[in-house]
């Protein structure tokens, strides 16, 4: 197991939980209030770790899965390669882009999940403000720099929707120009979760001169912002990463049941005309870049 890049990350967060002070180790459970187990693979050999967050805030590992969580169901499970899971613990890879683009996978709570990025990085910012020495030799009575509370709450909802709100300011000028001129139109989209509250936003796709791509994507609804959408969809926050993506077909969701529309039902038939300009506007960054 000492072959895994991220066995050294996961021992140092293992030695800062027992050194967290209460009202520390308090407001990090708060922060999830349920456990993660991470499976890392390295050349076929699977390893686990498992953090619980949901009652003592502790970190544990094994080779065994069933062994490991004997006492405990985890919330999420995060599959991923030693290498992304050392780059998720370093905040060098964003756990939601890492999600996008299939380099790792999650059974379980997806919104839990998404939780990840704000509980990393308050990790980390706990162990940049401990001493620089090891648990052994740390005096237990000194005094630690005080450390940052933990981050609010990522959910799916809001990662997705920044997400989108960064392909659009990626859309070249002339490709977002045809787009607004063929869509011409307002849209909220209402985003529903079975374990957090409900998420709006607005695709500003009216067209005008000179638009500000940052104008575009804008949290809240219609009433909240004063504007007024022609179309209103509604639909479960994981199918939206599916629709966001090109996986699932408005159409075959709007017939399965998975989205529901209030409006102008025929802009409803342009959301893949949508979502192909962004996505195609990061896969030609991406190829200009090889």
């Amino acid at each position: 197991m000492t072959d895994f890049i991220c066995a050294k990350d996961f021992s140092l967060l293992a030695q800062l939980l027992p050194r967290l002070s209460k009202e520390e180790k308090d407001q990090l459970i708060a922060s999830s209030r349920a456990a993660y187990l991470f499976a890392v693979e390295k050349s076929g050999k699977k390893h686990f770790w498992l953090l619980d967050l949901a009652k003592d805030g502790a970190l544990t590992e094994g080779s065994d899965e069933k062994q490991l969580c004997s006492n405990v169901t985890p919330g999420a499970k995060i599959e991923c390669s030693d290498k992304i899971m050392h780059e998720l613990i370093k905040g060098k890879t964003d756990p939601t882009q890492a999600f996008m683009m299939g380099k790792l996978s999650v059974k379980g709570n997806l919104s839990l999940a998404m939780n990840l990025k704000g509980i990393l990085s308050s990790l980390r910012t706990k162990l940049d403000s401990l001493p620089q020495t090891s648990p052994q030799a740390a005096n237990p009575s000194s005094k630690q720099s005080p450390a940052k509370a933990a981050a609010a709450p990522v959910t799916l909802a809001s990662a997705t929707f920044n997400q989108l709100s960064e392909k659009i300011s990626n859309v070249p000028a002339d490709a977002l120009k045809s787009l607004l001129g063929d869509i011409n139109s307002i849209i909220q989209f209402d985003l529903s979760s079975k374990n957090v509250n409900d998420f709006s936003f607005i695709l500003d796709l009216e067209s005008s001169e000179n638009k500000d791509p940052k104008s575009i994507s804008l949290v809240g609804t219609g009433k909240s912002l004063d504007l007024s959408p022609s179309i209103t969809i509604q639909l479960l926050d994981t199918d939206f990463v599916k629709l966001l993506n090109g996986k699932l077909n408005g159409q075959a969701a709007f017939i399965q049941g998975k989205l529901k529309l209030k409006g102008n039902i025929m802009l409803a038939m342009k959301l893949e005309r949508i979502f192909r300009v962004l996505n195609s506007s990061i896969a030609n960054q991406l190829k200009s870049k090889l």
